[in-house]
């Protein structure tokens, strides 16, 4: 009698070991946090074997810098509610909720460490990319509403958004209030609309929020 056939899995075997292992390390984290993250502790939850999980990702940051992009990208999506304004808020709520929590705060620490580990490099270039993504997302759906005449480039917003974030969190040790968060998001808007040379949308979109547009550092020092 001919052996049945056997049944494949769904996604296959690779798919669901990476799915329960990067399920696990989640998890781990949040509960322990990254100084307490270990290989060992995943490797029992997800029910595999931790040469597994070595073989596919070499170190603990480098399964945490997956982990946390994949995360990531299903926690903030690119929001989309009809008027840039209202998607950056929500976007940039996203992000200051998340930096406070023990995904985001990992991953300072991995990004941090990143700087001085070439294997971590493509892993932080992932989710830079990923961001990278959201973030073009909305601005082309504003140049496609007629908010703006150009995107700007999404790194540049990046960099612009997360600095007075990290800034705040790592050495001035202010609070991220959600009146330092629509500041920032305005300033952000109205540094995006002189360079795109449209002075209306000045009033476009101050309309909403009136305010003053500085230099980037004078959000640092909205509290005081």
């Amino acid at each position: 009698m001919a052996d049945k056939p056997k049944k494949r899995r769904p996604g296959g075997r690779s798919q669901q070991v990476q799915s329960a292992v990067l399920t696990a390390a989640a998890e781990i984290l949040y509960r322990v946090g990254y100084a307490g993250f270990r290989i060992t502790e995943v490797a029992e939850k997800a029910g595999v074997n931790e040469t597994s999980i070595y073989r596919r990702w070499g170190t603990k940051e480098a399964l945490l810098l997956e982990m946390l992009t994949q995360r990531a990208a299903q926690s903030m999506p690119a929001p989309d509610s009809g008027s840039l304004r209202t998607d950056l808020l929500a976007f940039v709520r996203d992000v200051v909720a998340t930096a406070q929590a023990p995904l985001g705060m990992a991953l300072i620490e991995i990004g941090l460490l990143s700087t001085q580990r070439a294997d971590l490099a493509p892993f932080r270039a992932m989710y830079w990319e990923r961001r990278s993504i959201e973030i073009r997302a909305i601005f082309e759906r504003a140049v496609s509403r007629h908010e703006l005449q150009t995107a700007p480039e999404p790194a540049l917003v990046m960099e612009f958004t997360s600095g007075p974030i990290l800034a705040r969190l790592l050495i001035s040790g202010e609070p991220l209030t959600e009146d330092f968060t629509v500041k920032l998001v305005d300033h952000l808007l109205r540094s995006v609309v002189t360079l795109n040379g449209d002075e209306s949308g000045h009033a476009r979109f101050s309309q909403h929020h009136p305010v003053k547009i500085p230099m980037v550092g004078d959000v640092l020092e909205d509290n005081h």
